[in-house]
Order: structure tokens, then sequence, then C-alpha cells
């Protein structure tokens, strides 16, 4: 981890040296699931508060910890917003039954992104924890040598491992259309 040794009181200047090297990334990772830096950046405030409270004894790799971490922020909050958007455009209905066709199509669009993203993270948690992260972190652009480094695998293996990860998500995701 970069030269900083984690016990269970961090002390509060090692504490922050964390917070600027990773939140950043952090920031990004929840970005790129959420669609929002904003709505990231509050998200990651979260995870790192959480980081703060841990017992760092817990904690065998932080890169794999964060990255888990936000994925379930990002998770969550996709998970409200699926609900809050369907919710308003059931009142937007409602309240304005004579849509104009292009207002129809925007809404609709809305919904569909929306419930795309919502099924992605579904699949994602129905993975094991190491495929989805393999999958987050090839997402992220990761090297196969990071990696091998942030999950504790064997360069040699992510390949093959990835591979089937991938193929594991896609037939989930399959399977969570068919049934929807």
């Amino acid at each position: 981890m970069e030269g900083i040794t984690l016990s269970k009181k961090l002390p509060h200047p090692d504490f922050q040296t964390i917070f600027r090297m990773h939140y950043p990334k952090v920031v990004r990772q929840i970005s790129d699931f959420t669609g929002s830096t904003a709505t990231a950046e509050d998200l990651a405030q979260e995870v790192f508060l959480r980081l703060y409270n841990v017992d760092w004894a817990q904690i065998q790799n932080l890169n794999a910890w964060l990255t888990k971490c936000s994925f379930h922020a990002a998770c969550n909050y996709v998970r409200g917003e699926k609900r809050r958007v369907a919710r308003e455009a059931l009142d937007y209905q409602m309240n304005y039954p004579n849509l104009k066709s292009d207002e129809q199509t925007q809404l609709e669009a809305l919904l569909i992104r929306e419930e795309t993203r919502h099924a992605v993270f579904e699949t994602l948690s129905e993975l094991e924890e190491r495929d989805r992260l393999l999958l987050l972190l090839k997402y992220e652009d990761y090297s196969y040598r990071e990696i091998a480094e942030t999950l504790a695998l064997n360069p040699a293996s992510v390949g093959t491992l990835l591979a089937r990860a991938r193929k594991q998500f896609q037939n989930l995701y399959q399977k969570g259309r068919e049934d929807a």
C-alpha cells in the first residue's frame, strides 16, 4: 500500500494522505456508475467516512476494499434512483396525460437508461466478490498486473479469470433480462 502502515487507530496525517491519494479514483469509479460527478463526490465522502471508522485489521488490501465499498455505495444510490425515477415518471404521466410524443420518448429513454443501469448493478451483485472486483477493476482500465496485485492473484491467471467473470456476467445478465 505504497509505504503507509495501517493500524487500528490511524493517525490523522496518514488518513489525509490516503484520502488525497485515493479520493480521485473513488470519485471516478462511482461517477462511472452514477453518471454524476456531484453525486459521486457525495458518495465518496461516505466511503471515506466508512474507512475512517473501520477496524483497520479487517482490511487486507486497501485498493480492493475501496473498490468494493465504492461499488456498494454506487449500487445503493442507483437502486434508490431507479425507484425515484419510476415514481416521478408515474407522477408525471398521471399529472400530464397529454404528453407530446418527443417528451414521452425522452421520458421512456430515461426510464430505459435507469433500468439498464439497475440491471447491470443487480447482475454485478450476483457475481462472486472476486469476479465482481475483477470486472470493476478492468472497467477502470487497470492492467492485468495491477489487478493481480490488487486482488493478490497470480498475474498469469488474470486473463482466464476475467474471461470467466465476463462469461458469468453475460449469462446472469441475459437470464435477468429474460426473467424481466
